[in-house]
């Protein structure tokens, strides 16, 4: 947000993941107030430096967030060495109603943009397309497509 002239520090804590089909997610966030946002011109977005995310999951087997994980590293390490991704698995109350995955993936570059790509387990699509692999891959093919015209460090 400092791109856009936004100096004061804005909070987001996510206090309970919620998935499909019933969700009952609870996302909590603290805005100051803006009276002008000022336009940006993004001509160059830097090198690529390191890529970040989290495998999230709610009252599922912890080892599907491992095989997203280590399906998406494969993919990403062949562009760049410095990539961490998380895992966090409810299975509390904290975890909303529904079981579900997700996996979210943001790309840092050296001039602090962020670049982000997610995916997540749906109801209606076949069972490979809903594969922990499958998702894993998509996921890092989708940061990778978006990264196209952006150089790796």
């Amino acid at each position: 947000m400092k791109h856009f002239g936004i100096e004061e520090e804005i909070t987001m804590k996510v206090a309970k993941r919620g998935f499909r089909p019933l969700g009952v997610g609870e996302v909590r966030m603290r805005i100051p107030f803006v009276k002008k946002i000022n336009h940006i011109q993004l001509v160059d977005e830097g090198l690529v430096k390191r890529v970040r995310g989290t495998a999230a999951g709610s009252k599922i087997n912890p080892q599907i967030l491992n095989r997203i994980v280590t399906k998406a590293r494969e993919v990403l390490n062949d562009y760049l060495p410095d990539v961490w991704i998380y895992t966090d698995l409810s299975k509390s109350a904290k975890g909303g109603v529904s079981s579900g995955y997700s996996v979210n993936l943001i790309a840092e570059t050296n001039k602090d943009i962020l670049i982000s790509v997610d995916e997540a387990y749906e109801d209606g699509k076949t069972q490979e397309d809903n594969m922990p692999e499958t998702i894993g891959e998509r996921v890092a093919l989708r940061l990778l497509d978006e990264l196209l015209y952006v150089t790796f460090s």
